[in-house]
C-alpha cells in the first residue's frame, strides 16, 4: 500500500498514532490480567473473522515483490521508478490484514506497515498506515477502505490549506496472483490524477 506518497508524498505519508495507544492499552490490559477467559460473557459476540475479511486475507496473503511507477508531474519532471516488496499476513485470528512495506526509488527508501480490520460500524474496514517518513510515526485514513468484487479501494479525505485534497488508491486484480496498485489525488473523485503506479505479482514458494 505505497504510499499515497511525500507530501502528496507527505499527505500520503499522512495515510494510513492511534496504533501506540493501542498497543499500549493492550500491554496494560495483559499486565493487569484483564483479558481472561471470565472476561468473555456466555452472550457475547463471536469474534470469527466476517467472510470479507477472511476474503481479502486469502487475496493478498504472501510476498509480492512490486515495480513503481511515476508519471510526469510538477513534482517529478521527469517521472520516475522504484522497486520493493509487499508482504502482507493475517493478523491474529484472521480478523485483521497487516502489510510489511520496502521500497526504493524516485521517492526515497520507504518502510512502512498497514494494518486493515472490520469497522466497527460494520461499514467497510479501518486503515492504519505507519512509515519512516510520517513524523508522528502512524496515521489512521479518515474513511473506511472498501473490499468488494475483488479490488480493494482506501479513499482519504482531508483538508490542506484550508482546500480539500482527496487521495485514493485502489487495487486491481489482474489476476489471482497479480494486482496493481493506482494511487490518485484530487479536490473530488471526479478529478482525481494518477500520480504512482504499482504493479505486484505474488511471489511463488519453490517446490523441492
Amino acid at each position: 500500500m505505497q504510499r499515497l506518497t511525500i507530501q502528496r508524498m507527505a499527505s500520503v505519508n499522512n495515510l494510513r498514532c492511534g496504533m501506540i495507544f493501542v498497543l499500549a492499552m493492550l500491554q496494560a490490559s495483559g499486565q493487569a490480567g484483564t483479558f481472561s477467559s471470565a472476561a468473555l460473557k456466555p452472550d457475547a459476540p463471536s469474534l470469527a473473522a466476517p467472510h470479507d475479511m477472511k476474503s481479502l486475507v486469502t487475496a493478498l496473503t504472501g510476498s509480492w515483490p512490486i515495480h513503481l511507477s511515476f508519471p510526469r508531474s510538477p513534482q517529478m519532471p521527469n517521472g520516475g521508478e522504484g522497486d520493493g516488496e509487499e508482504v502482507w499476513r493475517a493478523g491474529p485470528g484472521a480478523n485483521s490484514l497487516i502489510e510489511d512495506y520496502h521500497s526504493v526509488g524516485a521517492d526515497g527508501d520507504l518502510s512502512g506497515l498497514a494494518i486493515l480490520w472490520p469497522a466497527t460500524n460494520g461499514k467497510g474496514l479501518q486503515v492504519l498506515w505507519c512509515d519512516n517518513a510520517i513524523s508522528s510515526g502512524c496515521r489512521t485514513l479518515n474513511d473506511n477502505a472498501e473490499w468488494k468484487d475483488g479490488g480493494l479501494v482506501l479513499s482519504d479525505e482531508r483538508y490542506e490549506d484550508g482546500k480539500k485534497r482527496l487521495t485514493q488508491e485502489i487495487f486491481t486484480f489482474d489476476t489471482p496472483d497479480s494486482f496493481t496498485q493506482t494511487l490518485s489525488e484530487g479536490e473530488s473523485a471526479a478529478n482525481l490524477k494518477p500520480f504512482l503506479t504499482i504493479s505486484a505479482t505474488r511471489k511463488r514458494l519453490k517446490v523441492k
